[in-house]
């Protein structure tokens, strides 16, 4: 669950909405983990990154924790990621409420134990590392060669190269200024090895960024839901919205899409691509600890080009992510990533928008990953018109 959220710090120069200035604004959350009580329930190890080798992975086993901050416009209902943090790697827990359970060993959350992280916790540079290094759908974190240990020596390295900036959730000041025409949503995620359900160690809170005394506040703060923001922008399926999860051999995907008629008769779509903890990655076991050889992870997204297609966008919300390029042709509006580094990655969401003359239909789009089959999923998608008609015949 979330607790608040903490303004950190700021990268530039944050004068506030309207300012001469567009400073980044660095968020962190308190959060804390709670296991549930049943007969069925595992108790997850928690021991810190370079702490040693224990059952039952013989290795430095530990939660992992992700943060994101989206926003969800007011009138149209588009949703969009507008900042991402890196990992947190978990070293302790205080497994606070426990039931009669053996709770003395800080480094398992026993049955019905609490964890709780304070965002300064969640703000260490030295807990702090890159999501590129986890492989998410199995909980691993590929040790040999990370930031933490480049040489492989299964000792952690004096020097690091991190920075206070380094792998935090920074977010544009004119990201989070237009509170009157935007609602504002924060989400964590603990990411446990082995989770038989990840959407139950996900959450969010609403909340309103304010400025004040030259500090970007979190005010205003709705309870805790369970479950990811994209469950906001699409709570139950209709005629003109759908929302889709994929579980897949590596991970998780959900597709939500959200459909209007506009006054010019066309429709907009708004897809949101989220990826969970879906990554293809090949690990080398050979060495003391585990080191990633290659990832692949979501590369492109087409739909059905059903009409005449319109004004076609796409939203990020990662400055280190490019634009993706969109193609139309007499079948297909696609996506392609134009590089590995702008990749929908995990832990991350991408919005494709675009107008057509074709009304919602049942369908099927295509998630693309290099290498592999399509992926195809089912949802809405512009209506087939004749092809008479694409070119505005009457």
């Amino acid at each position: 669950a979330l607790n608040s959220l903490d303004y950190r710090r700021c990268s530039g120069t944050c004068d506030g909405p309207g300012g001469a200035s567009d400073g980044l604004v660095v968020y962190a959350p308190n959060a804390f983990l709670r296991n549930s009580d049943k007969d069925s329930t595992a108790d997850v190890p928690w021991q810190a990154k370079f702490s040693g080798t224990f059952p039952p992975y013989q290795n430095d086993q530990h939660p992992y924790l992700t943060w994101n901050i989206y926003r969800i416009h007011n009138t149209t209902g588009e949703i969009d990621l507008i900042g991402r943090s890196g990992v947190k790697h978990a070293f302790l827990t205080l497994n606070n409420d426990c039931a009669a359970f053996n709770c003395n060993d800080n480094h398992i959350l026993w049955r019905s134990c609490t964890d709780i992280y304070s965002s300064g916790n969640n703000d260490a540079t030295t807990s702090l590392g890159p999501r590129s290094e986890i492989v998410p759908s199995k909980g691993i974190w590929a040790r040999c060669g990370s930031v933490y240990d480049r040489n492989c020596d299964g000792n952690q390295d004096s020097s690091t190269g991190l920075t206070s900036l380094s792998n935090r959730l920074t977010v544009p000041e004119s990201a989070i200024s237009d509170t009157t025409n935007y609602s504002y949503f924060y989400e964590a995620w603990y990411l446990v090895r082995e989770d038989v359900n990840i959407f139950n160690t996900m959450g969010y809170r609403q909340f309103t960024p304010t400025f004040s005394a030259g500090l970007w506040r979190s005010s205003n703060e709705q309870p805790f839901v369970v479950g990811p923001v994209l469950d906001r922008f699409v709570g139950s399926d209709t005629a003109t919205q759908k929302s889709t999860t994929m579980a897949l051999p590596d991970g998780n995907i959900k597709l939500a899409v959200k459909t209007r008629q506009l006054a010019n008769g066309n429709y907009r779509y708004d897809y949101a691509l989220a990826n969970y903890d879906y990554l293809k990655a090949t690990l080398d076991t050979t060495a003391n600890a585990p080191r990633m050889t290659s990832s692949t992870a979501i590369s492109g997204f087409s739909v059905p080009n059903g009409g005449t297609t319109s004004n076609i966008s796409f939203f990020s919300g990662d400055s280190a992510v490019a634009p993706w390029t969109s193609a139309v042709n007499s079948q297909t509006l696609s996506f392609t990533s134009p590089n590995v580094a702008s990749d929908l990655s995990w832990a991350s969401m991408h919005r494709f928008s675009f107008e057509s003359s074709s009304e919602p239909t049942p369908g099927e789009t295509t998630v693309s990953v290099n290498g592999e089959a399509p992926i195809r999923i089912s949802t809405l998608v512009p209506a087939n018109e004749p092809s008479m008609l694409r070119d505005g015949f009457e």
